[in-house]
């Protein structure tokens, strides 16, 4: 765990043992009789600050552990129990309540970034240069090994729809977004073979293959896929064309 992580953990920790002071003696200093074990249920909320997934478990224990303590130690109305009774054994209800509905949501977050994690490893390590372009916004994000194709670092290409574009060869820049026009409307898988201007200024061959998602009137919202260098294959199945 690093430093900063430490030091975020103990700050946190340290609010929340104050909040739960400040509720507790609050508690103890008011008649029993009084509403006041509802305060201890949004103090589950701070488990939030934390990221053990079992942190929510943990604030529900003490809390619980306080209203308990806090009924003995209350100025107590014997002919009255029942009221102040039921308040506490809702509040703990709630708590508990509480605790399970963010357990399980910090555990479905804890998967999420698992997948998220994965897919991030699986888009880096491809062979094959990845892409995802979000159409209404034009934003088109490119894996570090597309980039690396064409020759570029993974900060020096911009990541919009043009930096793509605007490397297609004059002779197959129309045909090639004709060919990306007719997918989205036709919605079916997006191949189309072109060269492409390297940093260096070198033209190279490349295979592209996508698909877009639709939405309900059947736009196009969004595509994803992937790009393959074949200028080695080109030359030796078929040459190349002269590109200037």
């Amino acid at each position: 765990m690093s430093n900063k992580t430490d030091t975020h953990a103990l700050r946190y920790g340290l609010i929340s043992a104050f909040l739960l002071l400040c509720v507790f003696i609050v508690d103890v200093s008011i008649p029993l009789g009084a509403a006041i074990g509802v305060a201890y249920v949004p103090l589950i909320l701070l488990s939030l600050l934390f990221d053990d997934k079992k942190s929510p478990y943990v604030f529900a224990v003490l809390t619980t552990i306080l209203i308990v303590v806090g009924i003995f130690l209350s100025e107590q109305n014997v002919g009255n129990m029942m009221y102040p009774l039921i308040n506490r054994g809702l509040s703990i209800m709630a708590i508990w309540i509480t605790a399970l509905a963010l357990y399980l949501n910090k555990l479905t977050q804890i998967k999420l970034n698992e997948t998220k994690e994965s897919l991030i490893l699986g888009w880096n390590g491809a062979g094959d240069g990845m892409w995802d372009w979000d159409i209404p916004s034009n934003h088109m994000n490119y894996s570090d090994r597309f980039k690396e194709l064409l020759g570029y670092a993974p900060h020096e290409m911009t990541h919009d729809f043009n930096t793509w574009a605007e490397r297609l060869h004059d002779h197959d820049k129309k045909k090639t977004l004709d060919s990306l026009q007719k997918h989205m409307k036709n919605k079916t898988v997006y191949e189309s073979e072109y060269p492409l201007r390297t940093k260096s200024g070198e033209w190279r061959w490349f295979f592209m293959r996508g698909m877009g998602l639709f939405n309900d009137a059947g736009e196009a919202t969004r595509m994803a896929g992937s790009l393959r260098d074949i200028t080695l294959s080109k030359k030796k199945n078929f040459g190349t064309r002269e590109v200037n």
